[in-house]
């Protein structure tokens, strides 16, 4: 399957090099694909899902067409909300008790 990078997030882990010399990638972005590729750049990757025989060094595995995980993102949204909602509440609250 050929796919192009995508962008890098503050919150992913950057590439690195495994003890094996083996590259572990959280994301592929530009950056990781040149640390891959060994300086060079190219715009697109190719990644393998399925092949027979597998060749030596390539690991196929299933690939999510398109689906980000963006969970950590969600939680810090959905706490971050219920935090400014609580903050709300106890403003209203301590401002009903003074009677203003």
């Amino acid at each position: 399957m050929l796919r192009a990078p995508g962008q890098h997030s503050f919150l992913d882990a950057p590439a690195r090099r495994a003890a094996d010399g083996a590259v572990v990638l959280q994301s592929v972005d530009p950056a990781a694909l040149r640390l891959v590729a060994g300086g060079a750049s190219a715009p697109y990757y190719l990644a393998v899902e399925s092949e027979v025989p597998v060749p030596p060094g390539v690991a196929p595995a299933a690939l999510p067409q398109d689906i980000p995980n963006n969970h950590f993102v969600y939680a810090l949204t959905w706490f971050g909300l219920a935090g400014v909602l609580i903050w709300m509440w106890a403003a209203y609250v301590i401002r009903r008790m003074r009677g203003t």
